[in-house]
């Protein structure tokens, strides 16, 4: 968790309060946004400097102090002119994910931005180890594209009554492979990631996440057989079956979310 404090700290400095123009290469210039025109927009930059402008065909979006965000769209049919169109973007995402040890394994996932550079989500899906609910913080350094920190938490619920298939080893020693009763108990997380966002369309973006989730309880499944009351236990390669099958570990998850 310490090395997650320290990147964290490294990647993520909290911004200024000013307006942020993005340009198409990914830079952002910083300043506060005097006026836009249909070929430029016109600012006051951070320094002495009283007076800038950019002109718009070099402009993706811009993020205002109080945290909006308008884009900037080029018309298809000639690089010379640009459309007045900007779609305004709500702090209000539905996303749908899939992932390995993710938030909400398969399923979605609700971003809402509570202030310019951090948002809150929670989300509900469908794992190997039963349901997932989830919820956590993100911190971008440009909301709600490019590259943002994650910190949160998931609640696997586990399966009970499930039947398995395994390798045990009985009180004589000898390995027999039996159909097993599991419980897979319920599991907590706590989850340290990096998202990075790419923007699709007007009002989407399709995301990729990484990152570690560390496991809160050790005792994480049992097991009977039936109608046998004496000790059994699994064998190596059942216990690394449950292993891999039980939440914690490597994150990896891809997203596709939609402006509200």
């Amino acid at each position: 968790m310490k090395i997650v404090l320290i990147l964290f700290i490294v990647f993520f400095v909290i911004p200024a309060i000013s307006d942020e123009i993005v340009l198409n290469d990914g830079t952002v210039i910083k300043g506060n946004i005097i006026r836009v025109t249909p070929k430029a927009i016109e600012y006051d930059p951070e320094g002495a400097k009283p007076f800038d402008m950019v002109p718009r065909g070099q402009i993706q979006r811009v993020i205002y102090e109080d945290g909006s965000i308008v884009n900037f769209k080029e018309m298809p049919s000639t690089n010379e002119k640009l459309s007045t169109e900007e779609i305004k973007l709500s702090g209000f995402f539905i996303e749908t994910e899939w992932g390995w040890n993710g938030y909400v394994g398969l399923g979605m996932r609700m971003d809402y931005r509570i202030i310019k550079f951090c948002s809150v989500n929670a989300g509900l899906g469908r794992g190997l180890w039963g349901w997932r609910m989830s919820s956590g913080l993100r911190f971008y350094k440009n909301y709600p594209f490019g590259m943002a920190f994650g910190l949160g938490i998931a609640y696997n619920m586990g399966v009970k009554g499930l039947e398995r298939k395994l390798e045990i080893v009985d009180n004589a020693g000898s390995e027999t492979k039996e159909e097993l009763l599991i419980d897979f108990n319920s599991v907590t997380t706590i989850n340290a990631s990096f998202l990075y966002s790419w923007s699709v369309g007007k009002s989407g973006k399709f995301y990729i996440e990484v990152g570690y989730a560390f496991q809160l309880q050790s005792e994480r499944y049992s097991y009977e057989l039936e109608g046998n009351e004496g000790n059994i236990q699994l064998t190596d390669d059942s216990k690394d079956d449950l292993d891999f099958l039980h939440p914690g570990g490597p994150i990896i998850s891809l997203g596709y979310a939609y402006n509200i």
